[in-house]
């Protein structure tokens, strides 16, 4: 017999308006709070944290290979159950409540703009702009927004407004995985919007809340780009290029199987400049000849949402890119985009002033963590923190 999830309200499963420190549900002093698990397309990853006082502990976290299956988000998380349950078992973590990031291929996100108006006729015009806008995501689609600011427009002033929308089967068919797992569901999210949450509590200081803030998440079937000004989103976008369609013109253009192209791309970017790509071997020189294309894209498209932004908003513009994800490990294809945008990148370092202890690998603790971004996120949804003065300087917020 099927096991039904146990969950909060729909309407929770992301926040109707994104949260300033202020507006988030606080925790009670020293609580630990639900597993956040991130199940990626060749890791999963689970991270929790418990908060005392402002202060973050990482209490647990694992990682493992990812089951290989389905396309079918919710039969990758049963799939996975097994990994997920020995994780769990093993490091440490607490409790059953999960939570889960929705599917993003499944995710449909809009920027639209609308009349000032009160939030309940706001919610309504949302609601049939969406439903006109995305058509595909059929019958009863959960719908839900955030204001990201005013735009001036003459006499009459409008909201911005990022407007996302998901399949009501998706949501169901994911509770229904996370409940035959075994695991109890305190939370729904979104990638882009978890991907921002461990640097958002360094940002809701009052010298921050006018600093625009850049993020790049470089994934395995795509990118987002989440622009922040202060502690709120101003604007989310995802992106269609990732390692994985880096592969796939490798693939095309040296006649190679997928995974042997993605082994090979992955080894080319791994150096800098300053190794010239493997001292310009002829195998390296032909993945880049390959890829060149799809990395150009996509710092085209990164242009393009930074120009977005500087014209909706007049002067927001960030002076540099916080890099995460499993792309931000790839030194070579970071500094190409830099290179092409004229905008400086940095490794993002999503546990900073964070207590991990040895919950962490080695490696992770004394290296990159940008990985572990997503997971991070997921595991913080319900945690009020606000950032101390021991936070750092401002210039040093997302690095």
């Amino acid at each position: 017999m099927r096991r039904r999830a146990r969950w909060v309200p729909v309407d929770r499963w992301i926040d109707g308006r994104l949260r300033t420190a202020d507006k988030m549900a606080a925790w009670t002093k020293g609580k630990t709070g639900p597993i956040g698990i991130d199940l990626g397309a060749y890791r999963v990853r689970v991270v929790q944290a418990s908060h005392d006082d402002g202060d973050l502990t990482v209490v647990a976290a694992g990682e493992a290979p990812a089951v290989q299956g389905s396309e079918r988000y919710e039969d990758r998380f049963r799939a996975n159950a097994s990994a997920l349950r020995s994780l769990i078992r093993d490091r440490g973590f607490r409790g059953r409540d999960v939570v889960v990031s929705v599917p993003l291929e499944a995710v449909r996100i809009k920027n639209v703009r609308l009349p000032s108006m009160p939030e309940r006729e706001l919610a309504e015009a949302v609601r049939y702009e969406a439903l006109e806008r995305f058509q595909t995501l059929g019958v009863d689609p959960e719908i839900r927004h955030f204001v990201t600011g005013h735009v001036a427009g003459g006499e009459n002033d409008q909201l911005e407004v990022v407007v996302l929308g998901v399949p009501r089967d998706v949501i169901d068919g994911l509770l229904g995985g996370i409940g035959d797992a075994g695991f109890v569901c305190a939370g729904l999210d979104v990638a882009p919007l978890a991907t921002f949450r461990p640097f958002e509590r360094f940002l809701n200081r009052a010298e921050d809340r006018e600093r625009t803030s850049a993020f790049l998440d470089i994934g395995h079937d795509g990118s987002r780009v989440v622009i922040a000004r202060g502690g709120e989103i101003a604007f989310v976008k995802v992106l269609d290029v990732g390692v994985a369609q880096l592969a796939a013109m490798t693939a095309r253009a040296l006649s190679v199987g997928d995974d042997e192209a993605l082994t090979m791309v992955c080894a080319t970017l791994s150096h800098g400049e300053s190794r010239g790509a493997d001292g310009g071997a002829p195998e390296a020189v032909a993945v880049l000849s390959a890829i060149e294309g799809g990395i150009e894209q996509l710092a085209k498209d990164i242009g393009l949402c930074l120009r977005y932004l500087s014209v909706t908003f007049p002067g927001m513009r960030p002076d540099a890119l916080t890099c995460v994800g499993g792309g931000a490990k790839l030194p070579l294809l970071i500094e190409r985009i830099e290179g092409q945008l004229g905008l400086r990148t940095r490794p993002g370092q999503p546990f900073r002033n964070i207590a991990v202890g040895d919950v962490l690998s080695g490696s992770d603790r004394r290296g990159d963590q940008s990985q572990w971004t997503v997971a991070l996120g997921l595991a913080m949804k319900t945690i009020c923190v606000r950032c101390s003065t021991a936070a750092g300087p401002r210039e040093e917020v997302s690095a």
